[in-house]
């Protein structure tokens, strides 16, 4: 399904604009979306697990841990930079196949 990564993508480019669409990013952000989170140097990436049903409240899992936050603060998070959408990752059976494509030639070559 590529609802999910769409919408992440948009999300990524609100963020990316003028400081006033900070909240369209927060509200483009989807189920499953994945968000890094700076804390001094220090930065976890969290999973989006749930949205309240007004999206007035975020939260996020990583590692057994849970983070909620309200709308606005996930937007002041992102408008001061100690938040931003992590880059989508490439789906394991994707790397797998590019893997073995890329040993590929070094297997004819041998």
């Amino acid at each position: 399904d590529d609802a999910p990564v769409a919408a992440s993508e948009s999300a990524a480019q609100a963020a990316q604009a003028a400081p006033e669409s900070w909240e369209r990013a927060v509200a483009a952000l989807v189920k499953g979306s994945l968000v890094e989170f700076a804390d001094g140097q220090d930065t976890e990436r969290c999973r989006l697990a749930w949205i309240s049903p007004r999206r007035s409240f975020y939260l996020f899992m990583a590692h057994g841990k849970m983070r909620q936050l309200a709308a606005g603060q996930l937007s002041g998070l992102f408008q001061q930079g100690m938040a931003r959408l992590a880059p989508l990752e490439q789906p394991l059976v994707d790397q797998a196949l590019a893997s073995m494509a890329m040993a590929e030639p070094e297997r004819q070559a041998a």
